[in-house]
């Protein structure tokens, strides 16, 4: 069976050395095969457990994962060390990596693996926001794995880190250069994992669009599984970065139904925390809550209660359940438990919600922690707030005239007016629609995201024949992408759905006033129209609505 292993492997990289057969599978990316590989031998080495670490982490298992790991290193395999850090750092144990490399003895380690130990130090440095030191280290390991026999395994990843850094520092020129680059050497399915793990420069210069589409364009219909869930969940982090809220809950749930929802996977962790955020901000709080409890079955590490409770603050606070006075102490905690763990990015995103409530309380302080945001961005690049802005589109607009370095590019802000009065503004101007009930469906698609037509026509259009009712829908469509260019109504022929689909931050009184916000002049919800959604959504806000204005008299 390994001289089998062994041939294969030398026809694609050949002059690699092979330890264990395992590893033969886990350098040909058949990581499901290398398992199964691992169960049939009758005495695994240290080396196997080592490899057979590799393949489950490649798959996504990061229990059965750092169990082989510990197994090799008790075993006498130092190098596992290194993929063990590997692992750590994905899963937000950045100090654990770094106290596993400290073990590593680099005279001992293999030429390949010494390029790996310089690979992740840059990894580390990275995250603590050192860029230069993390280049330095990560351009010394791409000399040292010129001329290797495992140039053609090591060099593309490698090349994709370097990628990352040129663009968080602002080098596009050699940010291309390497992607160019890792393009030319990665042959078969490493190609495709340089396409997908490349798109992480485009995000870390803000190129979310750019990400999205070739992200879009890669097919790993025929790649491995876990390939095609990374990609899942990197398109729906893109699109949450974009504003895309249904659309980036779509690509959560593939991921999940694609096999992801294990115990032992961290990726499944972090999809029901994203759904439940999204869902959460969307007001769909029973789902929300089903995934929030999802999530604490997966957590393994203080990073993971740190995130738990972060979003769980927020889900309370968007609910009612707690009030911004009660929900600030709270993620004052969670954002010096980040900062002692040296996840400074996650710091960041929780202040930006602390600013954010700390502005809603009238309290002069909220420009101070964006200060201290700001600082993180001049480490770190601003992209990592992307998400947050999305959820945060208040702060977003308040924050463009103070902080507009840390906001991003500018982006037009729609103001959609429907509690007593029915009205839009872009960028304050007001707007005129002039077709029938055209502010009617946008808010309509506001509240509902997506719908089918049978239920846009017989929810808007209830008085009219099917004929004349879709006329009128697909009318208002044109007109409103004419009217107010960045939203559309948009078809999904894959769904059969409808969707709202807009560039612009949109700011709509309804989801004001259920995050708990201040609303003026609240009064009726559309009070022009008679149809039944338009009255069931009144009776679900009544308590709200009272709420607020007895907010306003007090």
């Amino acid at each position: 069976m390994f001289k089998a292993i062994r041939m294969k492997v030398e026809k694609s990289y050949p002059g690699v050395a092979l330890s264990s057969p395992v590893q033969g599978w886990a350098y040909l990316d058949q990581h499901e095969r290398g398992i199964a590989t691992f169960r049939h031998l009758a005495s695994p080495s240290a080396a196997d457990d080592r490899w057979l670490g590799v393949c489950h982490r490649e798959c996504f298992a990061e229990l059965p994962a750092r169990e082989a790991f510990y197994r090799a290193i008790a075993r006498g395999e130092g190098a596992a060390r290194l993929d063990l850090a590997l692992l750590l750092i994905a899963v937000g144990r950045s100090t654990e990596a770094r106290s596993e490399l400290e073990q590593v003895e680099r005279s001992r380690l293999l030429p390949c693996d010494e390029v790996l130990l310089l690979t992740i130090r840059g990894m580390l440095e990275e995250g603590q926001g050192e860029l230069q030191a993390a280049l330095r280290n990560t351009e010394e390991a791409w000399r040292k794995v010129q001329g290797l026999p495992e140039f053609a395994i090591l060099a593309p990843s490698m090349l994709t880190q370097l990628s990352f850094l040129h663009s968080c520092l602002g080098e596009a020129e050699k940010a291309h250069w390497c992607v160019e680059r890792a393009g030319q050497i990665a042959t078969g399915l490493n190609s495709l994992k340089v396409r997908l793990r490349c798109t992480d420069a485009l995000i870390a210069s803000g190129l979310f669009t750019e990400a999205r589409d070739e992200l879009v364009a890669l097919d790993l219909s025929e790649a491995p599984r876990g390939l095609a869930i990374e990609k899942s969940i990197r398109l729906g982090e893109v699109l949450w970065s974009l504003g895309h809220r249904q659309e980036t809950v779509e690509c959560f749930l593939e991921a999940i139904r694609s096999g992801l929802d294990s115990p032992a996977i961290f990726a499944a962790f972090r999809c029901h925390l994203s759904l439940a955020t999204l869902l959460g901000f969307d007001g769909q709080m029973k789902a929300a809550r089903e995934h929030l409890a999802r999530t604490q079955s997966l957590m393994t590490e203080e990073a993971h209660r740190l995130q738990f409770r972060f979003r769980e603050a927020l889900l309370e606070l968007w609910q009612g359940e707690r009030s911004p006075q009660e929900v600030l102490p709270t993620l004052k905690r969670v954002a010096s438990e980040f900062v002692r763990m040296g996840l400074q990015k996650e710091s960041g995103q929780v202040r930006l919600h602390v600013a954010e409530l700390l502005r809603r309380l009238g309290d002069e302080r909220f420009e101070f922690e964006l200060d201290a945001v700001s600082d993180l961005c001049s480490l770190h690049g601003c992209s990592f707030l992307a998400r947050e802005w999305v959820l945060l589109p208040e702060l977003r607009v308040a924050t463009r005239s103070t902080h507009p370095h840390i906001v991003g590019p500018a982006r037009s802000v729609l103001h959609v007016y429907s509690l007593g009065q029915e009205r839009l503004e872009l960028n304050g101007e007001p707007v005129e629609l002039p077709i029938w009930r055209a502010l009617e469906t946008l808010v309509y698609f506001l509240e509902q995201r997506s719908a089918r037509l049978e239920s846009v026509l017989a929810d808007l259009f209830p008085d009219k024949t099917w004929e004349e009712a879709r006329s009128y829908f697909h009318h208002i469509r044109l007109s409103l992408n004419e009217t107010v260019p960045g939203v559309e109504i948009a078809y999904d022929p894959r769904m059969r759905l409808y969707r709202l689909s807009s560039d612009l931050d949109i700011l709509w009184d309804v989801e004001s006033l259920r995050s708990g916000h201040e609303v003026e002049n609240v009064g009726l919800f559309l009070p022009s129209s008679a149809n039944e959604w338009v009255h069931l959504l009144q009776e679900s806000l009544e308590t709200l609505r009272r709420g607020s204005t007895s907010t306003e008299l007090n």
